[in-house]
């Protein structure tokens, strides 16, 4: 996280990051996440992706802000 902080500060930010959903609010919050909702509505993520992803994790101010992948609970087995 250090090095991609770093990064994006510079301004030569990965094309992508693998990260945790609470991350990806911090991020959001600071405008360093790119706005995804063209490609969310083309690929129809609003109807396939829970509610509760949704807000918590995926989108910001009502923006998709991340990709829904490798999505699981603590409690998995």
């Amino acid at each position: 996280m250090t090095i991609l902080r770093a990064r994006a500060h510079a301004g030569t930010p990965p094309m992508a990051v693998q990260m945790r959903g609470f991350d990806i609010q911090d991020w959001a919050k600071e405008g360093e996440l790119t706005n995804l909702n063209a490609l969310a509505e083309k690929q129809d993520w609003a109807k396939v992706v829970p509610k509760d992803l949704q807000r918590f994790f995926l989108k910001h101010n009502g923006v998709w802000v991340a990709v829904p992948v490798n999505v699981r609970s603590t409690k998995w087995v």
